[in-house]
């Protein structure tokens, strides 16, 4: 019962704050929404900044291991890029709310990214930025400037993420988002590829 209690807080919380951003999410409105007490919220994540910190952490951490964990397997270049967006994509498929919630965070800019861009950005980065140059040295993927090259990869994803309405606008029924975001690793591949 704690953890379904603990878990509704959370996801309440995560949609609150992915639409209104932290600043404008009351405790108020989560335990209205929730249907929990105030004590509730502040037992299992202390006040409002810890709980949005867990919810950005919940956002990032799991998917920063495993994509750290895609780049050290003994696999090609092309392969380890289409992985990690392959992980990235089903991420957000499975973590909606969660997803909005950090684009919102950095939208913002709020205080709590500088604690996330140093606890997993920066490893992430180097991480795809060693694959990208590995694929460079391989003659797989063009002569680009490794770092940038990786910025690059995640402002396509990204947006494609954040912007699927507007996908879906422009495409006009020739192909849905989902197709889109289905085909989204190999078509980063192929930007990266000679």
């Amino acid at each position: 019962m704690s953890l379904d209690v603990k878990h509704k807080i959370a996801a309440v919380a995560a949609k609150l704050f992915a639409q209104k951003g932290f600043a404008a999410t009351s405790i108020r409105e989560i335990e209205e929404k929730a249907g929990v007490g105030r004590p509730m919220i502040y037992y299992y994540f202390g006040d409002k900044h810890g709980l949005y910190t867990a919810l950005l952490n919940q956002a990032v951490e799991p998917l920063s291991k495993q994509m750290i964990g895609v780049t050290e397997q003994p696999l090609p270049p092309r392969e380890k890029i289409r992985a990690i967006v392959g992980n990235l994509v089903a991420h957000y498929r499975e973590n909606p709310d969660l997803f909005r919630l950090m684009h919102t965070a950095i939208e913002r800019r709020d205080p709590q990214i500088d604690m996330i861009v140093g606890t997993y950005f920066r490893q992430v980065h180097a991480a795809i930025t060693d694959v990208v140059r590995e694929g460079i040295q391989h003659g797989d993927f063009k002569n680009l400037v490794p770092e940038t090259a990786t910025f690059s990869i995640f402002a396509i994803i990204t947006h494609a993420l954040s912007r699927g309405d507007l996908i879906a606008k422009v495409a006009e029924g020739r192909f849905s988002t989902a197709d889109y975001l289905d085909k989204l690793g190999e078509l980063i591949v192929t930007l990266l590829s000679k």
